[in-house]
């Protein structure tokens, strides 16, 4: 359900939509707007397996983390024990991740960051999807406009805000970038969920290959809900993957270090 009336921007109106969780602003006529009215949330049966794997107190990145339609269920589910981090590129975006974390009462918990995960210092420029807000990526290139985000690593928040026991990564193509070089997955091992897609790593260079060398490299375990994506309920079914390619070209992975004491939960 949502409500029409909006709120004016300088680029537009917002709308209002009724998720499981609270309501939230979000952009009219958009996929992830969309999901969130038909469904109670963005790809609902995945954030239950995500919240599944976190507990009470755990501090937790949100990395690509849009208009707060994880940060702001994970925030209620670590609770004011737990801290969030949730970094999001795009300024529109990003104002408006701000205010549904204060619109859901989370502020004490979710910190927002306008910051884009890459390499530091190196130029972007963002592509946006018209009819996908949260399927906006960045070009790299030195005669790209740079983006108006700083570009961050994960050590980089690590050494600003804390060591995460859950990373939440969906950054269109930069994940492997992203955790091939993080210190904190060799150190800690944390609990990792990140989306898979063919076309957004081979924009980089690299390819799902890539991404489960690294992961074996570091003796995470993988697996997949192979239950719907989206869907009215909170119902997963979860799948371990002998190798990631098994999951298919596009899917989300649960990454969990095989000596990782919440495994047995699965």
């Amino acid at each position: 359900m949502s409500m029409s009336d909006g709120v004016a921007t300088k680029r537009g109106r917002l709308i209002e939509v009724e998720a499981i969780f609270g309501r939230l602003l979000a952009f009219p006529d958009d996929l992830i707007t969309n999901q969130i009215e038909k469904f109670g949330a963005h790809v609902r049966p995945e954030l239950a397996m995500v919240l599944s794997m976190i507990e009470p107190g755990d501090h937790v990145f949100d990395l690509g983390a849009h208009i707060g339609t994880f940060t702001i269920p994970i925030a209620q589910k670590t609770g004011l024990a737990g801290k969030v981090v949730a970094v999001e590129a795009l300024q529109r975006t990003f104002r408006v991740l701000q205010r549904n974390i204060r619109k859901n009462g989370v502020e004490q918990v979710a910190t927002p960051v306008n910051a884009l995960i890459g390499i530091p210092g190196a130029r972007y420029a963002p592509v946006r999807n018209r009819k996908n807000s949260g399927g906006t990526h960045f070009e790299l290139g030195e005669g790209k406009r740079p983006a108006t985000a700083q570009a961050v690593s994960i050590d980089m928040l690590c050494a600003q805000y804390f060591q995460p026991r859950v990373i939440k990564i969906d950054v269109e193509g930069f994940e492997f970038a992203a955790l091939k070089d993080a210190r904190v997955i060799a150190e800690t091992r944390p609990i990792l969920y990140a989306e898979v897609s063919a076309r957004s790593l081979r924009r980089l260079g690299h390819g799902i290959d890539d991404l489960d060398e690294l992961l074996r490299r570091h003796e995470y375990r993988l697996f997949r809900n192979v239950a719907p994506r989206n869907a009215g309920n909170d119902t997963f079914e979860i799948r371990e993957l002998a190798r990631l390619r098994d999951g298919g070209d596009f899917f989300d992975v649960l990454a969990i270090h095989k000596a990782d004491k919440r495994l047995p939960s699965l």
